[in-house]
């Protein structure tokens, strides 16, 4: 099992990498097929951070 602080730095990871999606989003026009490939997937990275946070509040309650 990994540390607290190894699952905080994963979640970090996560929040960077859909920082990035979203500055995409940003840049493009909201009518094309590349807005539509990037929203998708940052829709799923959001879904997955959720759930990964979730996990990691939930086990830093338990401790």
């Amino acid at each position: 099992m990994s540390s607290a602080n190894e699952r905080l730095h994963e979640l970090e990871d996560q929040l960077i990498h859909i920082n990035g999606l979203m500055q995409a989003l940003i840049k493009l026009l909201p009518d094309g097929n590349d807005y539509v490939c990037i929203a998708n997937e940052l829709e799923k990275q959001l879904f997955e951070f959720q759930k990964s946070f979730d996990d990691v509040w939930e086990d830093l309650l338990n401790l």
